[in-house]
């Protein structure tokens, strides 16, 4: 049946973005963080945790209290290493989004990682949301495989430089080889040949 009246009223169209804002409750955004069952965290650009929602807490097996203030990587990552600083924290002053999936050791999994600036308000501080997503296991097998492809690439390329760098020190070993051939100054030309024969051989032998 054909109705007489559009889809979309003249007056819906026209009602101001800042008018239908103020229907939402203003607690809902908190509702909404805290019934996801991802975990969610909030951290400041320097990796200072602010707040997280329950599935965090359940992920980390740890109280509120134990997280809030705390160094995200000291968290999700299950500890750190003291005076190295951690890839993600460095990152986290970019205040750039990114997605990535890796493991973390704090939550228990392998976890899709996303982070999202949030806009601050006029007196609002800068703030970055961070949502873990828990793989699958079929996203965590193609996860191990990128990574195996990785570190064979890896391999590779390490054999390569060393293939390169062992080259040109066998030259050097066997050119102070050929200058120990008897001679009448045998014995100075062992004083100066000796020592790099030494040192080379064992370069090569280090990068073997």
């Amino acid at each position: 049946m054909k109705s007489d009246t559009s889809p979309f009223s003249e007056k819906d169209q026209n009602i101001p973005c800042e008018n239908v804002r103020r229907t939402i409750s203003k607690g809902i955004g908190v509702e909404i963080f805290n019934s996801l069952q991802d975990p969610l965290i909030l951290v400041t650009p320097e990796g200072i945790i602010t707040e997280v929602n329950p599935a965090l807490l359940q992920a980390a097996q740890k109280e509120y209290d134990d997280i809030i203030g705390r160094g995200i990587c000291e968290i999700i990552h299950g500890g750190r290493w003291p005076h190295i600083e951690c890839p993600l924290e460095e990152f986290l002053r970019t205040c750039t989004p990114r997605v990535e999936d890796t493991r973390l050791p704090g939550l228990g999994g392998e976890y899709s990682l996303s982070i999202i600036p949030v806009t601050p308000s006029k007196k609002g501080k800068q703030l970055i949301l961070l949502i873990a997503r828990l793989l699958t296991k079929e996203e965590i097998r193609k996860v191990e495989s990128i990574r195996t492809a990785q570190l064979a690439a890896i391999g590779e390329l390490a054999a390569g430089v060393a293939h390169e760098v062992n080259n040109p020190i066998n030259g050097i070993i066997n050119f102070a080889h050929s200058g120990l051939a008897p001679t009448s100054s045998a014995l100075r030309v062992w004083e100066h040949t000796d020592p790099s024969d030494c040192t080379a051989a064992a370069a090569a032998n280090w990068i073997r």
